[in-house]
């Protein structure tokens, strides 16, 4: 996922194509865009205008609740997939999959989740069952491991932590 400061949103033709060829060197490709914060119609335009600038079809955000029918309109317009960022314990827009469900359920199923399995756990929830549960609207994940099942959790390396990637 290509955030803003690995790529900044107003970068060239140039420093894109200079981007991908420093990807490709290293065996990586970029599929998607974010997660870029959205408050405001124009900043969701600039988005869905970076991503296709970057080649990618996919654009992970975190937008205001009343920029979704919005973002809807964007999705379809440019045939791209949107996913809605989870944040976890503290986050008063977006902290669960049950949080972001709720509020794109009735929206073009392109309309989904990015699925933080690090901040499930720190939620006390169950990365793997929450997976399963909105698999038709995770269209994108963010792995890292935790250290406690409790918003007290710290990243750490894969595997040292409590979460079950085998399940996952």
């Amino acid at each position: 996922c290509i955030k803003d400061f690995h790529l900044k949103l107003d970068s060239t033709p140039e420093q894109i194509a200079e981007f991908h060829s420093k990807l490709k060197a290293k065996g990586v490709t970029g599929y998607a865009v974010g997660p870029i914060g959205m408050k405001t119609e124009a900043a969701a335009d600039n988005a869905f205008e970076y991503c296709k600038r970057v080649g990618v079809k996919l654009v992970v955000g975190v937008p205001e609740f009343a920029l979704l029918p919005y973002i809807e309109k964007l999705v379809k317009k440019y045939d791209f997939h949107y996913a809605i960022h989870n944040h976890g314990p503290g986050d008063p827009l977006y902290p669960s999959l049950d949080s972001v469900y709720e509020k794109v359920k009735n929206l073009d199923v392109r309309v989904g989740m990015c699925h933080d399995i690090g901040y499930t756990t720190m939620l006390g929830q169950d990365p793997a069952a929450e997976q399963i549960k909105y698999a038709e609207r995770i269209h994108d994940m963010h792995i890292k491991d935790i250290t406690i099942k409790s918003a007290e959790g710290i990243d750490c390396e894969l595997g040292r932590g409590v979460i079950d990637f085998p399940a996952l």
